[in-house]
This record gives structure tokens, C-alpha cells and sequence, in this order.
């Protein structure tokens, strides 16, 4: 069969944004599970180099946009538990927000979904890939409740989401063969 090769994952420092900077420096990861990760993936890829360093890369991106992604969930959770009033310009605001988060894990969520059709991968990076995929669900999930409860009507955001939606799919469905 054929051999899997994990997509490198690009860095995307171009932009400042809302999953960027110091407002959302990632969560200190545990680096004893990491530890552990990148040995597993040295042992799966022995002898295979290449292979080993796309796979710890995607491991390590993926890492890092999880805990943005808490990290930027942990800000508008707490905008919103406080009560803050979200006038018109408030909701403009907000959609910016969510279009530049979902345009950052964008190139992430397609760089997986190009791999669907590999054979062969780690176990350690099915689980880091599902617990992405676990994570953009509520990422999702947040932003269109948010968008229905304040009645904000934005078609190209929710048109984002649903594309995202099924290349996560395609992810989810490929780490449960």
C-alpha cells in the first residue's frame, strides 16, 4: 500500500490576530505527553526521517492551534459570562473575529483533510488530529450559537463553518479506520 507522509504544517505569523499574539499565547502544553508523542512517532518512523519530521511538525502545529483555539474560547466565554454589551459595532467586531480565527485554522483543517486518503499513521497523531477535531467543533458550535443569540445574520461566516465542517469530517472519518 501506500506509505503515509504527514502534511507539514505551515507557520502563519503574516497575520496578527485574534489566534495570534499576546492575548492568546498558547497554554504551557504538557511536555511530558509531548515527550511521550515524539517517541512513539520515532519509534512508528524508524528509519524514515522524513516522514518523522513532517509528523512531529503537524504534531506540534496542530498542538499549538488547540490551545489557541482554548485560549481564544477562554476570552469571548469570559466577554460573555461579564454581561458586556455587544452594540452593532460590538457585533461587527465580533464576526472579524471569527472570520480571521476560522481563516487561520483554515489552512490547518485542509492540510489534514489532504491526508485523508493515506493508509498508514501513528495512533499519536489519530489522537492529536481528533482531539482538533474535537476542539473545532466547539470552536464552531460557539460561534454560530453567539451568531444566533445576538441575531447576526452573516452568510459568509456560516458558509466558512460548514466548509470547514466537512473537511473535519474527513478527518474524523479517516482516524476511525
Amino acid at each position: 500500500g501506500s506509505e503515509y507522509s504527514s502534511p507539514v504544517i505551515k507557520k502563519r505569523h503574516e497575520s496578527t490576530s485574534d489566534l495570534e499574539g499576546p492575548a492568546s499565547t498558547p497554554k504551557q502544553t504538557d511536555d511530558g505527553r509531548a515527550r511521550t508523542s515524539f517517541i512513539c512517532l520515532q519509534d512508528f518512523y524508524a528509519g524514515k526521517d522524513i516522514q518523522l519530521f513532517a509528523a512531529e511538525e503537524t504534531y506540534k502545529e496542530v498542538n499549538l492551534a488547540i490551545d489557541r483555539i482554548e485560549t481564544q474560547l477562554d476570552i469571548w466565554i469570559t466577554a460573555f459570562v461579564t454581561g458586556e454589551e455587544i452594540d452593532d459595532d460590538g457585533k461587527d467586531g465580533l464576526v472579524l473575529a471569527f472570520d480571521s480565527g476560522l481563516a487561520q485554522l483554515h489552512p490547518i483543517i485542509e492540510e489534514l483533510a489532504k491526508g485523508v486518503n493515506c493508509v498508514t499513521r501513528s495512533v499519536i497523531e489519530c489522537e492529536i488530529t481528533e482531539d482538533f477535531v474535537a476542539m473545532l467543533k466547539v470552536f464552531f458550535s460557539f460561534i454560530m450559537g453567539r451568531m444566533k443569540e445576538l441575531r447576526i445574520k452573516n452568510k459568509p461566516t456560516r458558509m466558512k463553518i460548514r466548509e470547514l465542517n466537512e473537511s473535519v469530517s474527513r478527518i474524523h472519518e479517516r482516524n476511525m479506520k
